[in-house]
């Protein structure tokens, strides 16, 4: 996705989806949650966060209804 961004771009991220706090880390659930908790269907905040540091945009919104 970063690919053609530019610093001078904004980046807008909207994310409407369930969320749980599972040890001391926030995750956000994803599409294919069958019920049980396991890495594959969690993303946690932190991920979010490292991936957010690689995009050139230097504006960028996040909004998070979890």
């Amino acid at each position: 996705m970063g690919s053609n961004m530019q610093p001078s771009d904004r980046f807008v991220l909207f994310v409407a989806s369930h969320g749980v706090l599972y040890g001391e880390q926030y995750f956000f659930v994803t599409h294919n949650y069958d019920g049980y908790l396991d890495p594959s269907v969690l993303i946690s905040s932190n991920e979010l966060l490292d991936a957010s540091k690689n995009l050139p945009a230097l504006d960028q919104l996040f909004i998070l209804d979890t």
